[in-house]
């Protein structure tokens, strides 16, 4: 399988070594793709650890029949995946007795800092091939180490990145803006964001805990950032599985009301998602901004629905619960 995979520790690329050698034959592999083949960077959300055996991504998400599978890489010429593992973990009580805050929070913080390292690999995969572009595909606070790499993407040989597709990204619209604004205009790619109002909970739980500060606004299924390459889609929405059908993409109607990883176990959505890293000009921003059932969004909460009178509970009709398990109509 045309496949590597990368881990950011705190002595660089791949623990244990040099940056340069472990990613020695990365490299190689990278000059010998055929033109046009995606060359594409995965990088996982959280409480994944490639150092915890039973949270390790490159044994789950990264694995044979994991997310590069389902992307359609495997035969030779498919192109180039690289999972990327960083630690994405952190104990909520020892965190909580030494700094008063959640685990939630210095994970944020780490995957901010992680975006220096995804950068440094962005950057020698520029160096050996300059002016191809590296596509990137990251779920929930992966979005934040993407995001986060975007600044560091500058001087010589600095990486050209071509699409950067965010699963349920877990950051603020107004840090995204900031990281764009001080991103090097090669590093500005086209943004898919993701969105699903299966991850509305999880959302809302990101605006409560994720750490506050300059550009901390509204999450990113929440507001669009005012950027012009950046294009927000409902992945579990009527419209946009009408669309993808007609496409020839059996995206599926969601089983479950909450899901987080809906992103990418929802039938059909990495074959979306593959569509765009492959044919690109058929799902480019500006291809995809003109049609007009992707810009159709239910409204936040949508997999929650009213409460009916109960007799001496006090609750009206306005009331709202959520609406667990069971099928949801197509």
């Amino acid at each position: 399988m045309a496949q590597f995979r990368v881990t950011a520790g705190p002595q660089g690329l791949l623990p244990g070594g040099s940056d340069d050698a472990p990613l020695a034959g990365l490299l190689r592999a990278a000059r010998a793709l055929p033109p046009g083949a995606p060359l594409l960077v995965l990088v996982h959300g959280y409480r994944y650890d490639p150092a915890s055996p039973g949270a390790c991504p490159h044994g789950s998400l990264y694995s044979a029949g994991g997310w590069p599978a389902q992307l359609g890489f495997g035969p030779a010429g498919s192109g180039l995946c690289i999972g990327f593992g960083w630690t994405a973990r952190a104990p909520h009580l020892p965190e909580l007795l030494r700094s008063g805050r959640t685990g939630f929070a210095r994970v944020y913080d780490r995957a901010g800092e992680t975006g220096a390292a995804l950068a440094g690999l962005l950057n020698r995969l520029g160096a050996a091939l300059p002016g191809r572009p590296v596509d990137i595909l990251a779920h929930s606070l992966g979005a934040r180490v993407a995001l986060s790499a975007l600044p560091h993407l500058d001087g010589p040989g600095a990486a050209a990145l071509g699409r950067m597709i965010l699963l349920g990204g877990a950051e603020f619209a107004g840090r995204a803006e900031a990281a764009f604004a001080a991103a090097p205009e090669q590093a500005r790619p086209e943004v898919y964001s993701i969105v699903a109002r299966l991850n509305d909970p999880f959302d809302a739980l990101f605006e409560l805990f994720a750490p506050r500060g300059p550009g901390a606004d509204h999450a990113l299924s929440r507001r669009l950032p005012r950027l012009r390459n950046w294009l927000a889609l409902q992945i579990d929405g009527p419209a946009t599985r009408r669309w993808a059908r007609s496409r020839g993409i059996a995206l599926a109607a969601p089983s479950a009301r909450v899901a987080h990883n809906g992103f990418y176990t929802l039938p059909g959505a990495m074959a979306l998602y593959a569509g765009i890293l492959r044919e690109r000009e058929i799902f480019s921003v500006a291809a995809l901004r003109g049609s007009p059932a992707l810009a159709e969004h239910e409204p936040r909460w949508a997999r929650f629905g009213p409460l009916p009178p109960m007799p001496g509970a006090g609750l009206g009709r306005g009331a709202f619960r959520p609406r667990f398990g069971g099928p949801r109509p197509s």
